[in-house]
């Protein structure tokens, strides 16, 4: 349903919206590792906030719980979520991010 939904707000067909997306370095990317990615992103950012927990923020950004938030956090940063507060917030950026 929400795919029909957002294929009529944008004018496109069902599978348009599911295609690949295009970001900046021209690399393809799913609609649903985007949403992925943008919901690590801001987990990541309410870490480094500190208010939350690992387990409020997992429930927040609506992961399965705080060990799943944990796994795909080390996949794309790391280092889990306790390693990236312990290693001062916000000085590290994604694998894909780093510098080569």
């Amino acid at each position: 349903m929400w795919i029909s939904f957002t294929a009529s707000i944008d004018d496109v067909d069902e599978r348009g919206v599911v295609r690949p997306l295009t970001q900046d370095g021209g690399e393809g990317q799913s609609l649903t590792a985007h949403i992925r990615d943008r919901r690590l992103h801001e987990a990541r950012a309410a870490l480094a906030d500190g208010r939350l927990s690992v387990s409020e923020i997992a429930a927040h950004w609506q992961f399965a719980d705080g060990s799943h938030l944990s796994r795909l956090f080390k996949r794309r940063y790391g280092m889990s979520p306790t390693e990236f507060i312990r290693a001062g917030a916000g000085r590290f950026e994604p694998r894909a991010e780093r510098a080569a």
